[in-house]
């Protein structure tokens, strides 16, 4: 009891700072308005519309998706894109981290540039550079097999999204004492010795994150989907097709529910 009475009036006194700093308290209820505004009440009414039928409550359209393989299929595709994705994209972003902070290479900024600069532009631009280089008609054409399909998609989800591995692994690779690798090559132990043992083990939680981050953005792209996808359905597009092409917002709805499951326990672990 004297520990929660303790809490309540640390929160309490937490409160009573935050009030006495008028511009964080305001930029703190603008932040939430916004939140609530352009996340929670859109999610809110997406999820509403997916159990209304005829203005009533029902879980038809949840049972009527669950049952048809041409709904349940493109989840599959989905979240296989995105395992395929995430472990290619964390790999890719894992090997230019520790180019850059734990070996001697030159030129760390320019490839530093390069990990980061798929950021700046959006995915889908991504997506018609490799139809330029890899297309029917293009420069390279069947270099790569078809480009419209799982194919295309992982290797333009993986130039685009491996940066968000590397970021994060970079500052968890920087943030090893380097001193640990020190005394483990004193004692005699190999470089991959050093890396089984110290480096990897240490990195592996900041590993773990980096592929959760780049499954979740995976699941939620839709416009790289939207030119590449070709016969390989995924759920992005499906939920946006139902909706704009059959006009069916309920089933839309339904879709994009789907597809925000997997994304939000992604997210939570």
């Amino acid at each position: 009891m004297k520990q929660q009475s303790k809490s309540r009036v640390q929160q309490i006194n937490e409160i009573k700072k935050l009030i006495r700093e008028p511009f964080l308290f305001i930029s703190i209820l603008v932040i939430f308005y916004l939140l609530i505004v352009f996340v929670i009440f859109p999610i809110f009414q997406v999820f509403k519309t997916s159990f209304m039928i005829d203005g009533q409550l029902s879980l038809k359209n949840y049972r009527d998706v669950l049952r048809q393989s041409y709904y349940i299929r493109p989840l599959f595709n989905s979240i296989l894109l995105g395992l395929i994705v995430a472990t290619i994209g964390t790999f890719v972003g894992f090997v230019f981290a520790y180019a850059i902070t734990r070996t001697p290479m030159r030129g760390k900024g320019i490839f530093r540039l390069i990990a980061t600069f798929p950021m700046v532009s959006p995915p889908f631009v991504v997506a018609l550079a490799c139809i330029l280089l890899f297309g029917r008609s293009g420069i390279f054409a069947g270099a790569i097999g078809n480009i419209y399909g799982l194919t295309g998609l992982t290797v333009v989800e993986t130039i685009a999204y491996a940066p968000t591995a590397f970021l994060v692994l970079i500052g968890v690779l920087q943030a090893i004492d380097p001193s640990l690798e020190e005394a483990a090559m004193d004692c005699g132990a190999s470089r991959g010795k050093v890396f089984s043992t110290i480096i990897f083990p240490l990195a592996l939680p900041g590993i773990v994150s980096a592929w959760l981050f780049v499954f979740i953005q995976s699941l939620a792209d839709f416009g790289t989907p939207m030119i590449l996808s070709g016969n390989y359905q995924v759920l992005s597009v499906q939920a946006y097709l139902q909706i704009t092409g059959m006009f069916d917002l309920a089933r839309g709805s339904t879709l994009a529910i789907l597809l925000l499951v997997p994304t939000v326990i992604a997210f939570y672990l």
